[in-house]
């Protein structure tokens, strides 16, 4: 029987000279490119056509426009010992590639926790009748503040956290090591 192992080996020989030959990209205008060229040095290319070489470099197309992040329901307790179920988005821009590509794998991914943890932290020192109902103007504008100051260092801006909803009167389940009989 004929061995095939052979293929394999001509095969990542025909994709490491592949490597080698040029390669061109067309970012659009409401794209940046990341090149992260001999894994060392990082440059953001603007909208147009570029070259690069896929051997020595490495290239991300990201957005540069604003983008929409619905970050979902969140059961919370609030100071007062009421559950609440809020949903949030956030309208936010990268300003910084070299920064947001370069601290995390995904700046989405980290978008979505730093949100979603400020936003719990924030109603679990609220009151639900007296600092909630009625006042979600004033908590998108604090909300607003406190994921940007947080967010700015890894190169992004926020523009808005949005409050889409919040509901009351969600049953919490404490589960420990005991039976129900």
């Amino acid at each position: 029987m004929l061995s095939l192992e052979w293929m394999g080996w001509l095969s990542e020989t025909i994709q490491t000279i592949g490597d080698l030959i040029p390669r061109r990209v067309q970012i659009e205008p409401s794209q940046v490119g990341i090149k992260f060229k001999h894994l060392t040095e990082v440059i953001v290319l603007p909208p147009g056509c570029h070259w690069y070489l896929p051997f020595f470099t490495k290239l991300r197309i990201e957005p540069s426009v604003k983008q929409t992040l619905y970050l979902g329901n969140q059961i919370i307790l609030t100071s007062d010992g009421t559950a609440i179920k809020v949903e949030s988005s956030i309208l936010f821009e990268v300003f910084d590639f070299v920064t947001a590509v370069t601290k995390f794998n995904c700046y989405i991914t980290q978008i979505d926790d730093d949100a979603r943890n400020i936003i719990c932290k924030y109603f679990s020192t609220l009151d639900y009748k007296a600092d909630i109902i009625g006042k979600t103007g004033e908590i998108n504008s604090v909300l607003t503040e406190m994921v940007s100051e947080t967010l700015k260092q890894y190169g992004i801006i926020v523009h808005r956290v949005q409050l889409t909803s919040i509901a009351s009167g969600f049953p919490l389940l404490h589960i420990d090591n005991k039976t129900n009989v």
